[in-house]
């Protein structure tokens, strides 16, 4: 450390290029999307236009499970009172 500037930090050797190196790398989905497409995606943006593709599918999916669901003015089965005798 270099005691000319206390509270600075002195990268030596590759350190620098490592931090770079590690904040230039692609994002964890990017990267995901990309390996398992199989070769269908072939750079950053395509894969974050796949992402979002597939986040809007399933946000489609989930609001029409949950829209599709029993009805509240729906009255339920009769039951049968049989099944609460002791």
């Amino acid at each position: 450390m270099n005691q000319d500037m206390p509270g600075q930090v002195q990268f030596e050797g590759d350190e620098l290029e490592r931090a770079r190196t590690y904040s230039a790398q692609k994002p964890l989905f990017v990267r995901w999307a990309m390996q398992l497409s199989g070769g269908l995606i072939k750079n950053e943006k395509e894969a974050q236009i796949a992402l979002i593709g597939l986040a809007g599918i399933l946000l489609a999916a989930s609001v029409f499970v949950l829209m599709s669901g029993p009805d509240a003015n729906e009255e339920p089965p009769p039951r049968d009172p049989s099944d609460y005798a002791s």
